[in-house]
C-alpha cells in the first residue's frame, strides 16, 4: 500500500513538472514573439532560456512561478500589440497563479495609463490631433513638449537631440526629418513620401519656408506651443503646427532622424481609405490655414 502511494506521488510530481515545463516553453515562445515585435535580436532569448535559476526552479523544484511568468510574458506581448483588454486579463491570470505579478502591475501603472491615453485618443476617439491636445493639456506646466509616434517607428532614446537646442536657447521648435535620416526599408510607404513632399512644397510656395518632412518626432517650447493656439483634432495636426510655427516667427530647426518600420499595421497608411482620409484632411488644413493667413495680411 505504501509503495503504491509512493508511486502515485512520484507520478504526480512528474506530471506537475511536465506541466510547468510546458508553461516554460510557452514563455520562451512568447518572449521570442515579443523580441520579434520589438525588432530586438532573437538571441536575447538565451538570456532567459539558459538561466540556471529558471532551470532549477521550474524543472527541479517545480515552482508555480512558471505559470505566473507565462502570463506575465503574455501580458507584455499583448500590451505591445495594443491589445489592452486581453493584456489586463493575462495580468489578472498571472496574479491568480502567484501574487508577485501585482508588483509589476503597480510598477508599470504609469506606463499603462499613458498607453491607455494614447489608445483612447487614437482608437476610441479615432482622431490624432485630439490625443495630442490632451497630452498638451497634461504637460502645460512643462518647459518643453515632445511628440513622437508610439509604435516604435521613432527612437525615443534620441530625444535629447530635439530637446537640447531648445534648452540651450538656439531654437523654439525642432522637427525631425525622416527624409534626411536613415530609413528602414518599408518604413515610409510611397503614398506617405509623396504626400509629405507635396505638403512641404505647398508650405514653401505659400509661406516661403522650406520643410522636408511632416515628421511626427518633434519638440517645441511650451510657451511657443501655446502661442500657436493649436485646434486641429484630426490628422491635420502636424501640418498645422508647422505652418503656424512659420507664421508665428518661431526659430525652427530641422534635424535628421532615423525611422524604422512600425509595430503592427497602420490604420492610416496601411489602408486605401485611411490614406485618402488623412490626405484630404492634411490638404484641407493647408487650405484653411492659407485663407486665415491671407485674411490676416489683407486685413
Amino acid at each position: 500500500m505504501a509503495n503504491r502511494q509512493d508511486f502515485r506521488s512520484r507520478v504526480s510530481i512528474v506530471a506537475l513538472k511536465s506541466l510547468l515545463l510546458l508553461f516554460d516553453a510557452g514563455t520562451a515562445a512568447i518572449i521570442a514573439l515579443l523580441l520579434r515585435q520589438l525588432r530586438l535580436p532573437p538571441l536575447w532569448l538565451l538570456i532567459y532560456w539558459w538561466n540556471p535559476v529558471a532551470i532549477n526552479a521550474f524543472a527541479n523544484e517545480a515552482h508555480l512561478d512558471s505559470i505566473a511568468l507565462f502570463f506575465v510574458a503574455l501580458f507584455l506581448y499583448l500590451l505591445v500589440c495594443d491589445r489592452v483588454v486581453p493584456a489586463g486579463v493575462a495580468l489578472g491570470l498571472a496574479i491568480g497563479a502567484k501574487f508577485w505579478p501585482i508588483v509589476l502591475a503597480g510598477g508599470v501603472s504609469a506606463a499603462i495609463a499613458a498607453a491607455l491615453v494614447v489608445y483612447a485618443g487614437l482608437v476610441s476617439l479615432g482622431v490624432y490631433g485630439r490625443a495630442c491636445l490632451t497630452g498638451c493639456h497634461a504637460a502645460r506646466n512643462a518647459g518643453i513638449v515632445v511628440f513622437l509616434d508610439g509604435d516604435l517607428s521613432d527612437y525615443p532614446e534620441r530625444m535629447e537631440k530635439f530637446v537640447r537646442p531648445i534648452a540651450e536657447g538656439r531654437a523654439d521648435f525642432v522637427l525631425g526629418s525622416r527624409r534626411q535620416g536613415l530609413r528602414e526599408c518599408g518604413a515610409l510607404l510611397p503614398q506617405q513620401q509623396f504626400g509629405g513632399w507635396l505638403a512641404c512644397a505647398l508650405i514653401r510656395l505659400f509661406w516661403r519656408h522650406r520643410y522636408t518632412d511632416l515628421g511626427p518626432f518633434r519638440a517645441i517650447r511650451t510657451d511657443s506651443l501655446q502661442r500657436l493656439r493649436m485646434d486641429d483634432e484630426n490628422f491635420g495636426w502636424t501640418v498645422q503646427m508647422q505652418i503656424r510655427a512659420v507664421v508665428a516667427g518661431l526659430r525652427i530647426m530641422e534635424i535628421p532622424v532615423d525611422y524604422r518600420r512600425r509595430i503592427g499595421r497602420s490604420k492610416i497608411s496601411g489602408t486605401v481609405r485611411g490614406v485618402l482620409g488623412a490626405g484630404i484632411k492634411i490638404f484641407y488644413t493647408i487650405g484653411r490655414e492659407l485663407i486665415t493667413y491671407r485674411r490676416r495680411i489683407n486685413g
